[in-house]
């Protein structure tokens, strides 16, 4: 089955607006992944740039510390990872008639695996 095909077949069977499940999520998560990630690079990459300007040191980041600074950025937006699991969860198959929207996702996770 082609990509195409699979395509057409998920229209046909579950109509156009299927392709779009968990899209308000997923909108969420990039966002604050991104902005996470980027806010904290930044941070990190200043005080790094600051503590070498204070030490009499170049202000140009060697890859590694740039990198180091990346890292620690991309850890920070893991905070993320709850949104992933409902993307995940308003995606799955369903039963038919089975409500996809953001609260009604929440509240199936919560029914289904409770809090821990």
């Amino acid at each position: 089955l082609s990509p195409l095909a699979a395509c057409v077949k998920v229209v046909r069977t579950t109509g156009l607006s299927s392709l779009y499940h968990g899209l308000l999520p997923m909108t969420v998560r990039r966002s604050l992944d991104w902005g996470i990630r980027f806010t904290v690079s930044s941070e990190v990459k200043a005080r790094v740039v600051e503590r070498r300007r204070a030490a009499g040191r170049s202000t140009d980041l060697p890859v590694h510390e740039l990198i180091g600074c990346g890292l620690v950025g991309g850890a920070f937006s893991a905070l993320t990872h709850p949104i992933d699991n409902v993307i995940t969860n308003s995606q799955k198959p369903m039963p038919p008639g089975a409500k996809r929207d953001l609260l009604s996702v929440v509240r199936r996770m919560h029914a289904e695996s409770g809090h821990r």
